[in-house]
């Protein structure tokens, strides 16, 4: 399961940035440009997403944590 919920978070279009160059890189990774940082919104440590993957990125996240929550109920 976790491999599973590994490459479903590989999968999903985020970048990270640590300086104004990579930040650049991962705008452009995304499809956007100089001017376009109005469409995307961060998700902490440094990453972030296009804000129309925003309803997306959470429902992965509510989707992995329901299926931690069934695979622990049968220990």
């Amino acid at each position: 399961m976790k491999q599973k919920h590994q490459q479903e978070v590989n999968n999903f279009p985020m970048q990270f940035a640590f300086s104004d160059q990579q930040f650049a890189e991962g705008m452009k990774k995304l499809g956007l440009g100089v001017g376009d940082e109005d469409k995307v919104v961060s998700i902490g440590a440094g990453g972030f997403i296009l804000k129309s993957d925003v309803k997306a990125y959470k429902e992965m996240g509510q989707k992995q944590k329901s299926e931690m929550q069934a695979c622990n109920r049968w220990r």
